[in-house]
């Protein structure tokens, strides 16, 4: 599997030229001041904006091609985990999890199935009841990592996955990361102002 990007992403008034070219299990840290367009090329691939030109290849299939062709977010499998994470309020840990598969029209058994054992993987075994108010900046991280690789994404994208986490709870968190992303089949890309967790992550290193 391999991603290629190639042209100029943009949002109001911002445009960047990017040219990019990844391949399955590469894992790819994205530094670069504020403002320079790391969030607007997640949510490029994600879906979530249009390429201004150029063109977004995945495996060979056109999902982007300066609005000639467009392939909406909800048929691409790609998962991505905001800053702020965006877990729904009014749902569990649990069900949180178990909404991609469902909305995929997985069956409730073999959702909540797949969600446990993906919470377990993550470390948060207990907390399946529970609901995002009530969890750290560090637990709600892992349960957005749990929501993201539940439905087996093919790209993986996480902007600033580490920003909102306290300092007790990051060195944890940066390791399972990056074993995670060590396992993870795909493409992924990590957006960081730290460069030291993008060393502990990332096998290759892009600055916008």
């Amino acid at each position: 599997m391999s991603l290629e990007l190639h042209g100029v992403l943009g949002r109001g008034e911002f445009r960047r030229d990017v040219d990019l070219a990844i391949n399955s299990g590469e894992v790819w840290g994205i530094t670069g001041r504020n403002g320079c367009g790391k969030s607007t090329l997640l949510h490029t691939i994600a879906g979530l904006e249009k390429l201004q030109s150029g063109s977004l290849t995945v495996n060979e299939s056109l999902w982007d091609d300066s609005h000639k062709q467009f392939v909406v977010p909800e048929d691409r499998k790609v998962a991505l985990v905001f800053q702020d994470i965006r877990l729904f309020p009014h749902m569990s840990v649990l069900r949180n999890v178990c909404y991609p598969l469902r909305a995929q029209g997985v069956t409730r058994v073999l959702a909540i199935s797949r969600a446990r054992q993906m919470l377990e993987l993550v470390g948060m075994t207990s907390a399946h009841h529970r609901t995002p108010d009530s969890l750290s900046g560090g637990e709600r991280q892992r349960v957005g990592l749990a929501r993201a690789l539940v439905a087996q994404p093919s790209v993986l994208l996480l902007d600033e996955p580490l920003s909102a986490v306290d300092a007790s709870s990051r060195p944890g968190l940066q390791s399972l990361l990056a074993l995670m992303l060590a396992e993870f089949s795909g493409i992924a890309i990590v957006v960081s102002h730290d460069e030291s967790d993008l060393a502990a992550m990332a096998t290759h290193h892009l600055e916008m």
